[in-house]
């Protein structure tokens, strides 16, 4: 096959059946999370345990800007891969906070940064986006 023809093949197709899900188990959980182990059926037939992180609450990132128009990053050790990262700033959503006010409210405790004019200009929700389902 050429460059770009599996692209196109792809782009072209019907998109691929669902998975059949036989069964559900917790196999873990804590405040922030439950991974969650789900037994599954391909639809060739082929049957296997796919695990799942399944958070407690929503996340936010923010996007912030500064009055100089730089973006604001944080650095934080990640345990998870062991090393001080560049990051947005986020968090979780607290109980029945909306999305806009949590990410107003990480953005504060971790730049110190707060917009001084909260408006549907100044403060956009982007979209959502999955990180690796």
């Amino acid at each position: 096959m050429r460059r770009g023809e599996e692209a196109e093949r792809r782009r072209t197709s019907p998109d691929p059946a669902p998975w059949t899900t036989r069964a559900t188990r917790a196999a873990f959980a804590n405040k922030w999370l439950v991974v969650e182990i789900d037994e599954v059926a391909l639809p060739n037939g082929y049957e296997y345990e796919y695990t799942r992180l399944v958070p407690r609450a929503p996340g936010v990132g923010v996007i912030g800007f500064n009055e100089d128009g730089l973006i604001l990053l944080e650095r934080e050790y990640r345990h998870g891969v062991g090393e001080v990262i560049w990051q947005i700033p986020g968090g979780l959503a607290d109980p029945n906070e909306d999305l806009r006010t949590a990410g107003l409210r990480e953005l504060a405790e971790e730049t110190g940064y707060a917009p001084t004019q909260v408006t549907d200009e100044t403060v956009r929700y982007l979209g959502s986006v999955w990180d690796n389902p």
